[in-house]
């Protein structure tokens, strides 16, 4: 679907409903959100600006695949070797890597319960790779919520509403390239990426 747009590469304005603060490709067909809050155009007007925004959203996937290989390799650096097993799984689990929920149900992966203070930190770090500030914020609001929830629902929910109730995976060996990827995942919130030689396909 063509959408005539304006979108740039910088500041996202709430009020104007666009980016600003940046060049633009007009009546662009819409992809999705990047990391950054920027979007990507597949079709330009100007060639000249399409190689341009190209190259910049190139750039920061990979500043942002580094981000995300330090936290998950500080992350699983951080755990004992009980933990590690936990909390790594081959990447070859086709399966269970694309096994998402949202719903508080019992998963592979380490558990926020099961961290220490450091480790838990550590996880969130990683999670913040992942997200803008604002997806930060809102995530760590979710989980702040179990225990209220817990509350209004008096105990009849099946599920126990913990918000330590949060798993981290690790798939594959983070690094700047080859296949990797990482998840956190819990009630309403699941958040996953693949990174393949050095290119971000998911979430």
């Amino acid at each position: 679907e063509r959408i005539p747009m304006s979108v740039s590469l910088s500041r996202y304005s709430g009020t104007a409903g666009r980016y600003v603060d940046g060049f633009s490709c007009q009546d662009a067909v819409w992809a999705r959100p990047k990391l950054d809050q920027s979007f990507r155009c597949r079709i330009f007007s100007d060639p000249r600006i399409h190689e341009e925004v190209r190259m910049s959203l190139v750039i920061r996937d990979k500043d942002t695949i580094r981000r995300m290989a330090d936290a998950a390799g500080n992350f699983l650096s951080a755990l004992s070797s009980e933990q590690r097993t936990a909390a790594e799984i081959d990447f070859s689990d086709e399966t269970e890597r694309k096994n998402w929920h949202y719903t508080p149900v019992d998963r592979q992966g380490l558990m926020l319960k099961k961290m220490s203070a450091v480790q838990a930190d550590l996880a969130h770090t990683l999670l913040a790779t992942g997200l803008s500030g604002a997806g930060v914020h809102k995530a760590k609001s979710i989980i702040a919520l179990e225990p209220i929830l817990g509350e209004i629902e008096g105990g009849a929910s099946k599920w126990k509403r913990d918000p330590e109730r949060y798993y981290v995976s690790v798939f594959g060996k983070p690094g700047d390239d080859g296949m990797w990827g990482w998840r956190f995942e819990g009630h309403h919130v699941s958040v996953n990426y693949t990174i393949v030689d050095g290119e971000l396909i998911g979430p």
